[in-house]
């Protein structure tokens, strides 16, 4: 499910680069990713980092850059929500 997510998402970027939604959307589909490996019981970090590197990534177009801080903070809360979970 989650890797079919990324994928349409992805689809939608190459058509559009750097379409906001399509980017906030691809940065949501990884952490949700995250939530259901640390539920599984396995490391959610992988999938954090990738996030963040999407993030790092995306961030150089000029359309975007309004969101940075926005989806920087999600991470960074999501980051924190996880370590609290055993």
């Amino acid at each position: 499910m989650w890797r079919e997510a990324e994928s349409l998402l992805d689809t939608v970027l190459v058509i559009r680069p750097g379409n906001p939604r399509a980017i906030s959307g691809k940065v949501h589909v990884i952490l949700g990713r995250a939530r259901a490996l640390k539920a599984a019981g396995k490391d959610a970090g992988p999938e954090l980092a990738r996030a963040e590197r999407f993030l790092h990534a995306a961030q150089h177009h000029p359309r975007f850059r309004w969101l940075v801080p926005v989806k920087e903070d999600l991470i960074r809360r999501t980051r924190k929500e996880l370590a609290r979970v055993s």
